[in-house]
C-alpha cells in the first residue's frame, strides 16, 4: 500500500499524467467536437471510423480522459497535502538554519553590509540565535500554489463540463430561432467553404437576448461566439427544401426537413402528396428519364424533390425541380428553392464554477511569479562577515556582497 502512494504522488507520475492530459486536450482542440459520427465519417474518411471508436469525436467526455483528469487530481491533492507541510517547516526553519551557517569573512563592516540589505529591501527576522535578514520569504510557497492552481482548475473544468446545459438549434438563412429562456438567434449567413476552396463551415448569426440587447458576429468550428451570458458553437449543417401549400385561396409555406421524409400532406386525407426527400443532384439516363444523386461534393448544385402525387385515387412517383407545382384535389404544391441551415450549439456554463475558473489561472499565475521572481533569500551578519541561504545566493545577493567587500577593502586601505 506504502508503494502505491508513493507512486500516486510521485512527480514522474504526475509529470506523465500531465502530458497525457496536454495531448488530449490538443487533440481536443484540433479535432471538432460533438458532431454527427457522418461528419466525420465524410472528413477524415479511413481515419474517421477509428477516431469513432477511440471517442475522437468527443474526448473531453469519454472515459479515458476522465480516469487521467481523475488521477492527475489525485496526484495533485497528495503532492499539495505533502508540499504544505515541507513548505511550512521550511518557512519556520530557514531563518535559523542561516544563523548555523558558516560566516564569510568581509572587511565591509557590519553597518555597511545592513545598510545595502535595507536598500534592497531586506527585513529582520527574530530568530532564538539572534536577528537576520530576509527577503520573498512568500516565495517558499510558490510551488504549493501551482499545485493548488492545477488542482483547482482541473475540479473547475470538470464543473463546467458536467454542469453546463446544452441546447441544438437549427436555423435557415435570414430565418430566428428561439431558445428556451427566449433568446433569439438570426442567421443571417451560412457557407461551407472559403474563398479560396478551403471547406471551413461559418455562420454569420445575430443574437438577441431576453432584454433586446444584439449581438452579431461569426461562428465556425472551434471559434465560438460569446454573447447573451452563452457560447455558441458550429455543430452541424444541412439543406432543406421548401413547400407552399395552397387551399381554398389560403396558403402556407413550410420547411421539408429529414423528418418529413415518407409524410403524406394532405386537407382532406384522400389527395395530397407524399415526401420522399431532397436530392442533391440528378443525371439523365439514355432515355432521358432523371435519377436522383444521393451525394455531391459540391453542396446541392441541383437540388430536386423526390415525391408521390395522389389525387382523385390515382398516384405517381416523380422527381419535381424546384419552380414547380403540383395539384391533386384541389390542393396546390409549389416546390421552392433548397435552402441551407445552420445547427448551432448553444452552451451555458455555470457562472460559479467559471469564476473559479478564472481565479484559478490568476491564482497560478501568482504561483508561477513566486516561483521564478521572488526568491527567498536570507542573510546573517554580524562584526565578522555575513552567510546567505538561498536557491540562487550566488547569482542574487552574494555576488553584491562580494563586490561591498572589495569596495570595503579600497576604503578601508
Amino acid at each position: 500500500m506504502k508503494k502505491v502512494l508513493m507512486f500516486l504522488r510521485s512527480m514522474k507520475f504526475g509529470m506523465a499524467l500531465l502530458l497525457m492530459v496536454a495531448a488530449c486536450s490538443l487533440a481536443g482542440s484540433i479535432i471538432p467536437q460533438g458532431c454527427e459520427p457522418a461528419y466525420y465519417l465524410n472528413t477524415y474518411k479511413t481515419l474517421g471510423s477509428m477516431m469513432l471508436t477511440m471517442k475522437a469525436d468527443r474526448i473531453f467526455t469519454s472515459w479515458y480522459f476522465i480516469v487521467l483528469v481523475v488521477l492527475l487530481c489525485v496526484n495533485l491533492i497528495f503532492c499539495s497535502i505533502l508540499r504544505l507541510g515541507s513548505t511550512a517547516k521550511m518557512y519556520r526553519t530557514m531563518p535559523a538554519l542561516v544563523t548555523k551557517a558558516e560566516l564569510e569573512e568581509t572587511p565591509a563592516s557590519q553597518e555597511e553590509i545592513e545598510s545595502y540589505l535595507k536598500a534592497k529591501r531586506f527585513r529582520q527576522v527574530k530568530t532564538e540565535n539572534g536577528m537576520i535578514w530576509a527577503k520573498n520569504r512568500s516565495g517558499h510557497y510558490g510551488s504549493f500554489i501551482v499545485h493548488l492552481a492545477l488542482l483547482l482548475m482541473l475540479s473547475c473544468s470538470a464543473a463546467v463540463l458536467s454542469l453546463s446545459a446544452s441546447e441544438d438549434v437549427a436555423v435557415h438563412v435570414n430565418e430566428t430561432a428561439a431558445l428556451k429562456d427566449g433568446t433569439q438567434i438570426y442567421l443571417d449567413s451560412f457557407r461551407t467553404a472559403d474563398k479560396d476552396g478551403t471547406k471551413n463551415f461559418v455562420s454569420q448569426i445575430t443574437v438577441c437576448d431576453t432584454a433586446k440587447t444584439a449581438m452579431s458576429g461569426q461562428v465556425s468550428v472551434n471559434h465560438p461566439l460569446s454573447a447573451a451570458g452563452k457560447k455558441f458553437y458550429q455543430y452541424d449543417y444541412g439543406t432543406d427544401g421548401q413547400l407552399t401549400v395552397t387551399y381554398d385561396e389560403v396558403s402556407e409555406t413550410l420547411f421539408l426537413t429529414k423528418d418529413d421524409e415518407n409524410r403524406f400532406f394532405s386537407v382532406d386525407g384522400e389527395n395530397g402528396m407524399v415526401y420522399y426527400g431532397l436530392y442533391p443532384d440528378y443525371i439523365l439516363d439514355a432515355s432521358g428519364k432523371a435519377e436522383p444523386v444521393k451525394e455531391s461534393p459540391d453542396g446541392y448544385p441541383n437540388p430536386i424533390y423526390a415525391v408521390n402525387l395522389v389525387g382523385e385515387g390515382e398516384s405517381g412517383v416523380g422527381l419535381v425541380k424546384p419552380g414547380t407545382t403540383l395539384a391533386a384535389g384541389g390542393i396546390y404544391f409549389a416546390f421552392g428553392s433548397a435552402v441551407d441551415y445552420s445547427v448551432i450549439r448553444v452552451k451555458t456554463y455555470p457562472s460559479g464554477a467559471l469564476a473559479l475558473l478564472y481565479i484559478s489561472f490568476v491564482l497560478m499565475l501568482a504561483g508561477l511569479w513566486l516561483c521564478f521572481f521572488q526568491v527567498p533569500i536570507y542573510v546573517s551578519v554580524d562584526s565578522r562577515g555575513f552567510a546567505i541561504r538561498s536557491m540562487k545566493p550566488e547569482m542574487i545577493v552574494g555576488t553584491a556582497l562580494r563586490s561591498l567587500k572589495r569596495e570595503g577593502s579600497i576604503s578601508h586601505a
